[in-house]
């Protein structure tokens, strides 16, 4: 438990529970005790008081949001020793909490809850409300098929690429929450392959996605057990490649249902640390582990990529800022501050090393496949594509804790999000540390450089997220 668990913050709250925290702020589970609900606190770090300008103003944007599917702000606290805000803690169940138990939704429900997160960005789009990106974590639905959206307002004018950046995002990320197997499947498919902005020249902006979920669910919701399916209406853009994106979307559909037509619905096997690392993740809860100079440290709960970024899945993300780059957006999800003068988050030897995975040949004397990690990056590489996931680079505390519980392979270097000073030289200056590469459950040797375009043939990275 917490220590400051039970204290009250303010005249009319109680801490019941940290939910996650940042170096930013910590987030609660608290009551409100003047009216006995359930709340969620968001709190400055008292050592981050100096910060409270920027963190009152993207409060403010939230509380400026007044749409009722989208999480509301109820009150904020500014004192010299305390800056926080308390708002909505929507109820339901979060997509990823869905996705991490391999549950998965009927194709008109996953219709109607991309319907319901559409009219949400198109109101946040004719307000001019900037946002910070969405994810699984955000879209909360109950029982009743409800549909909430967590207030992601923050301060600043809207810029042109965050209805695209979320589009695609979701498209990405939304397809392994559908059942196989059932009538809407292909389409549900299809929807989400052109929110990728596969197989079209412009990818779809809110409107058009809202259309065409809209129409899918009306499709499903009037179709009899005898009519035939139907495809979902091709946006006029799309009518050239109609038969090229249908056919990939029904391989994939086939192969879709192959994989899911046995998890339709909750699965009965509960959802172990052991079973999310089928998935390609773990999940640590939180407490007090030892760290790499061997204190003890609680941390909060947080989920790790078991291995390292893979060929495969970085040459996504090369294909989407390839995309971006088309609308003049190829910087999307760049570190504030990476140099000008980096334009381009493609590793050294890039064609050769994905030839070499491609083939199963080997590259630089090592053989490779499109699961061996990817590597040649830098920090600020490693940073795009973490922000591109929503997630962030572990800290040195959270993968030795994941290393040291023998839940995390490492074959190369990586790169942390954490910078500290050498132990040879405890008052010197911070840098950037990179650890690895070590076998599960054992010590990993720690580099320290303040070059974070740094750059060698052994070098990947892993990503976390921070939180339930």
């Amino acid at each position: 438990m917490n220590p400051e668990t039970g204290r009250c913050i303010g005249e009319d709250y109680r801490l019941v529970e940290l939910i996650d925290e940042t170096p930013l702020m910590r987030r609660w589970r608290a009551e409100q005790l003047s009216v006995g609900r359930t709340v969620g606190i968001e709190e400055l770090r008292p050592d981050r008081l100096e910060s409270r300008a920027s963190f009152l103003n993207d409060i403010r944007a939230k509380g400026a949001v007044d749409h009722p599917w989208i999480g509301s702000v109820y009150e904020a606290v500014d004192r010299d020793d305390l800056c926080f805000h308390a708002y909505e803690l929507l109820p339901g169940t979060t997509l990823a909490h869905t996705a991490t138990e391999g549950t998965t939704l009927a194709p008109a429900q996953l219709a109607s809850v991309v319907r319901h997160i559409a009219e949400t960005q198109l109101h946040l789009e004719s307000i001019g409300r900037a946002t910070s990106p969405i994810g699984l974590e955000h879209i909360h639905v109950d029982g009743h098929a409800g549909v909430r959206i967590a207030n992601l307002a923050v301060a600043g004018t809207r810029p042109d690429d965050h209805s695209l950046r979320d589009v695609l995002r979701l498209g990405e990320s939304m397809p392994p929450l559908l059942c196989g197997a059932q009538p809407g499947t292909t389409r549900m498919l299809s929807l989400f392959a052109w929110m990728r902005g596969e197989g079209i020249d412009t990818p779809l902006d809110w409107n058009r996605v809202r259309e065409i979920a809209a129409e899918i669910e009306t499709q499903l919701g009037e179709r009899s057990p005898t009519d035939k399916p139907s495809a979902p209406r091709i946006p006029p853009s799309l009518a050239s490649r109609k038969t090229l994106v249908l056919a990939a979307c029904a391989a994939l559909a086939i192969l879709t249902n192959v994989i899911l037509v046995s998890r339709c619905g909750k699965t009965n096997e509960s959802p172990t640390s052991a079973r999310l690392a089928e998935s390609g993740i773990v999940a640590l809860p939180a407490g007090a582990y030892p760290t790499p100079d061997g204190l003890d440290q609680t941390l909060p709960a947080f989920t790790i990529s078991k291995n390292e970024i893979s060929i495969r899945e970085y040459a996504g993300f090369l294909k989407m800022l390839d995309l971006l780059a088309q609308h003049d957006n190829a910087g999307a999800y760049d570190h504030p501050q990476q140099p000008g003068e980096k334009t381009s988050h493609q590793p050294d030897d890039w064609d050769a090393m994905k030839r070499a995975a491609e083939t199963k040949t080997a590259w630089m004397g090592k053989a490779l496949t499109v699961d061996s990690p990817v590597v040649g990056i830098d920090w600020w590489d490693a940073v795009a594509y973490a922000n591109w996931k929503n997630a962030s680079l572990p800290t040195q505390e959270q993968w030795h804790a994941a290393i040291r519980q023998g839940l995390i392979h490492c074959t190369v270097e990586e790169w942390t999000a954490s910078q500290a000073s050498p132990p040879d030289n405890p008052h010197g200056s911070r840098r950037w540390i990179v650890i690895g590469p070590a076998p599960a459950g054992s010590a990993a040797p720690r580099q320290w450089t303040d070059d974070r375009g740094e750059r060698r043939p052994a070098r990947g990275f892993r990503i976390v997220i921070t939180g339930n």
